[in-house]
């Protein structure tokens, strides 16, 4: 009886404390947007970097035809994510991961439980990136240099664009070239002759083997050089079905040789 009486107090203090009102429920998340920046590990920025955002629902991942966001960082290193129609599901986290440029580059992986989003159906924060160690930028010299892109259904990193820069003479620039994807290769065989003049370096680069199975015949590529020699984005003047996405490509230099033979 004591027992009895002791609860039925407590319960009356709790409802007496609440305003005698029912708990409000938070509305469930139904979008994330995520922005920031993607800092190599002395705090600067990495530009050309691929920030990627990923969703998960509590017990089972998304639906596998909906994959994971991108985009790729700005000179700044800023970038934005985001994803929508989860709602009626729970959101149990999110990650946001960095990419360095380059086939090689780090990766990294912050992951935000979904108790810790902001409240309201759509969730927006900020969270900066940290990723490294980062490879240099490349310059026109000898040496091999390699890009990843991003394919809409495949996402970062299914296939990547790599120089082997063989020869330079005063503007002209001369080497091999190679484009890997999850699915088939074109080259390694190929050949570019480029030229580079008033801070661009300007590529042509052809497959010295057609293969029955490839449509890709030519690609030309625009790459800003700055005035310390370094490569910006590339940006594609034109593809004739070499690449599954005609975006820019940020390139790195590579340290271990390995793409061609």
């Amino acid at each position: 009886m004591r027992v009895s009486m002791v609860a039925g107090v407590l319960v009356a203090a709790a409802a007496l404390a609440c305003g005698d009102s029912p708990t409000q429920e938070l509305e469930p998340v139904t979008s994330v947007r995520a922005e920031g920046r993607v800092l190599d590990l002395a705090g600067a920025p990495v530009p050309g970097a691929f920030a990627v955002l990923h969703v998960w629902l509590s017990g089972k991942n998304l639906d596998p035809a909906r994959q994971p966001t991108h985009d790729g960082a700005g000179p700044d290193g800023a970038f934005t994510v985001g994803a929508d129609g989860f709602a009626g599901a729970v959101l149990d986290s999110i990650g946001l991961e960095a990419v360095a440029p380059g086939c090689r580059g780090p990766r990294s992986m912050k992951v935000i439980r979904g108790d810790e989003l902001p409240e309201g159906p759509e969730a927006s924060l900020t969270e900066d990136l940290m990723v490294g160690p980062v490879a240099a930028a490349p310059t026109t010299g000898l040496g091999e240099v390699c890009a990843i892109g991003a394919e809409p259904f495949w996402g970062v990193g299914s296939y990547s664009l790599a120089l082997s820069i063989d020869a330079t003479d005063g503007g002209l620039v001369e080497g091999r070239w190679t484009v890997g994807y999850q699915r088939t290769t074109v080259g390694p065989d190929g050949t570019f002759a480029g030229v580079q003049s008033g801070g661009i370096l300007a590529l042509l680069l052809t497959p010295a083997t057609a293969y029955p199975w490839e449509d890709c015949s030519e690609l030309r590529l625009a790459i800003p050089v700055s005035a310390a020699g370094a490569w910006g984005r590339a940006e594609v003047m034109a593809d004739d079905g070499c690449l599954p996405l005609p975006e820019g490509l940020t390139f790195a230099t590579q340290a271990e040789p390995g793409y061609f033979p």
